[in-house]
C-alpha cells in the first residue's frame, strides 16, 4: 500500500539521510584538518610571536598546536625566570 504524500517524502528523505550518512563525515574531517592547516599557516605568519632577539618566529611542529594554545590560561615560572629571561612584564590582568 502506497503512504500518502507527506509520509512518502519523509520516507524517500530519510532513505536519503541513511545512504548519504557516510558521506558527510568524510568531508566534514577534511574541511577540519583543512582548517587546521590555514589557522597554522596564520599562526606561523603572525608578527607578535617573534622573537626580535633570536631572529625567529612560531614554528608549529603538530597540526592542532592553536587547539592546545586555546586551553592555556596562566604561565608560571620559577624565580630565575628560566621561561621568561628575567624579563617578567605584566600583559594583562
Amino acid at each position: 500500500m502506497p503512504l500518502p504524500g507527506i509520509l512518502n517524502i519523509f520516507k524517500q528523505f530519510g532513505s536519503w539521510t541513511i545512504l548519504s550518512t557516510n558521506f558527510v563525515p568524510i568531508s566534514l574531517m577534511v574541511t577540519l584538518e583543512f582548517i587546521s592547516l590555514l589557522q597554522t599557516y596564520f599562526l606561523v605568519r603572525d608578527q607578535t610571536f617573534y622573537n626580535e632577539d633570536l631572529q625567529i618566529g612560531c614554528e608549529v611542529q603538530s597540526s592542532n598546536l592553536h587547539e592546545e594554545l586555546g586551553q592555556i590560561d596562566t604561565v608560571f615560572t620559577d624565580k630565575t625566570g628560566t621561561l621568561t629571561k628575567n624579563e617578567m612584564k605584566l600583559k594583562a590582568f
